[in-house]
């Protein structure tokens, strides 16, 4: 409920900017897979993302996740905040259907929101049932992850990049 209600607050924030912002979206698409095949590459090159509360956080159990209703809404609520940079795209397609005038616009927001409930639920029923030989077999990766990201990173980065340059082509009328 926590991540359905941060979506749902930004995309009636967002959905009357949208119809603004639509004809320069290939520009901010453009310059979001630059910087991302850019952390993608600084990733991949071995270094870390610089991060001031990495662990400020971990020492300190008192903001640890329970299984209080209040602590999973604010979980839900963090998740939402976190994931809402990476998903900002298909989210914002999603409610561009209703600035579009259709009709559908609010049975396209609930099916985005119940996929990503879908997807955030099985994770979280998934590593609560995770076994501790499993854990313990992710833990030896941990090591590569960053790496792995940066990998992922600079495909994303570069498949968006090259999208939005797409469509700076179809809409300057040069593309075919």
């Amino acid at each position: 409920l926590g991540f359905i209600a941060v979506f749902g607050l930004f995309g009636l924030l967002t959905t009357s900017a949208a119809s603004a912002l639509q004809g320069h979206l290939p520009y901010v698409t453009l310059a979001v897979g630059i910087a991302l095949a850019a952390v993608g590459g600084w990733l991949l090159a071995g270094r870390e993302m610089p991060s001031p509360a990495r662990n400020s956080l971990g020492d300190n159990s008192r903001w640890a996740p329970t299984a209080r209703l209040g602590s999973m809404f604010g979980y839900g609520i963090g998740y939402a905040l976190a994931s809402l940079s990476c998903t900002i795209g298909p989210f914002l397609a999603v409610t561009g259907i209703g600035v579009s005038g259709s009709s559908r616009g609010l049975s396209a927001f609930l099916a985005y929101a119940a996929g990503f409930t879908l997807i955030v639920g099985t994770l979280a029923v998934a590593s609560a049932l995770a076994s501790s030989a499993l854990v313990d077999r992710l833990r030896q990766v941990m090591p590569y992850v960053n790496r792995i990201s940066g990998a992922i990173l600079l495909l994303v980065g570069a498949y968006v990049g090259y999208y939005g340059w797409y469509e700076l082509q179809l809409f300057s009328a040069t593309g075919d």
